[in-house]
């Protein structure tokens, strides 16, 4: 964070940052022209300037992002009806779940089979399926 007072002059333009302790660090920001202030911004509006006005790369820049990969997972869910169908029916129902590739690599190296089976395979009791090892 920038703490020193500082004027950058851009053509007949010039910004000024940290003139007075009570905007430190950077809270407002002058535009001047000749040395006349022009207007003040907060540092939230020069930000939302500057993302107006930047094209996709340098608004890529502007924006912190992480990117985190997921894998879908689906399982299918039993539910044992009580009411109104046949008592003893069984609902099957495929649920699916996202989890980061961490958690799920984890989950295979220790063959937890209940968390289910990707790409439309479903995991069931009676199943001895091996979970799919690789990430794709």
């Amino acid at each position: 964070m920038l703490l020193d007072h500082v004027k950058l002059k851009i053509g007949e333009l010039e910004l000024e940052a940290n003139w007075d302790k009570e905007v430190r660090p950077a809270k407002r920001f002058r535009i001047m022209r000749k040395g006349k202030v022009i207007t003040e911004l907060e540092r939230d509006e020069l930000y939302t300037l500057l993302f107006i006005f930047a094209d996709n790369d340098q608004q890529d820049s502007l924006v912190q992002t992480k990117k985190t990969l997921m894998r879908e997972i689906t399982r299918m869910l039993r539910i044992k009806v009580k009411e109104d169908m046949k008592a003893g029916d069984i609902i099957s129902v495929p649920f699916t779940y996202p989890v980061t590739l961490d958690i799920y690599d984890e989950l295979v190296q220790n063959k937890i089979s209940y968390i289910g089976i990707p790409n439309s395979e479903f995991d069931t009791p009676e199943s001895d399926k091996e979970l799919p090892t690789n990430n794709n």
